[in-house]
C-alpha cells in the first residue's frame, strides 16, 4: 500500500475508448476552430458542481450545432460527451482519478495571491490533497481528478 502522501491512480479509460474519446476531441475541435472556445467547452465538462447535471445551455448550443454536421455523435448521453472530455484544459491531456490523503485538522492554507493566480492557469488539476472539513468525516482520502503535467507544474514553481 501507498504512503499516505502519495496519489493514487485508478484507470478510467481502457486504451480503445481512449482514442474513440480522442478522434472525438479533435473533430469537435476543429469543427469549433477557436482553441479558446473548445478548452472553454472542457473545461466547464469538468467542473466538479456540473458533472452530474446536463451540459450548460452554450455548451449544448455548440453540441447541438456539432452533431447536425456529425450525426454519428447524436446517440451520446452527457456522462459520455463528459467522459470524452474529461481532459485538462490546459495541456489537454486525459485527467486521471487518484485519491488523495485529507489533511486532519487543517481547514485553510494561504497561498500568496500570485501564486493562486499562476496555479488557476498553469495547474487548476495539481491537488496534492485535500483539507479537512465536516463533510470528509472519518475518511483519509479523497477522490479527484489529476493531471501530470499539472502536477509537475506546480512542483516546479510552488516549492
Amino acid at each position: 500500500m501507498p504512503a499516505p502522501e502519495e496519489p493514487v491512480e485508478n484507470n478510467r479509460n481502457d486504451p480503445m475508448q481512449a482514442e474513440i474519446h480522442a478522434a472525438l476531441r479533435e473533430r469537435f475541435r476543429s469543427f469549433l476552430n477557436d482553441d479558446a472556445r473548445f478548452r472553454k467547452f472542457i473545461r466547464a465538462c469538468n467542473e466538479f458542481f456540473y458533472t452530474s447535471r446536463e451540459l450548460r445551455y452554450w455548451q449544448q448550443q455548440e453540441w447541438d450545432i456539432f452533431i447536425k454536421e456529425y450525426p454519428e455523435y447524436a446517440t451520446l448521453s452527457v456522462p459520455a460527451i463528459r467522459d470524452a472530455f474529461h481532459v485538462c484544459h490546459v495541456h489537454l491531456d486525459p485527467l486521471k482519478q487518484v485519491e488523495v490523503p485529507i489533511h486532519k485538522g487543517v481547514r485553510d492554507i494561504y497561498y500568496a495571491p500570485e501564486a493562486e493566480r499562476a496555479r488557476s492557469e498553469n495547474a487548476p488539476y495539481s491537488q496534492e490533497f485535500s483539507l479537512d472539513s465536516e463533510y470528509c468525516g472519518n475518511r483519509t482520502h479523497i477522490t479527484t481528478s489529476c493531471c501530470d503535467k499539472c502536477l509537475a507544474w506546480w512542483k516546479a514553481y510552488g516549492r
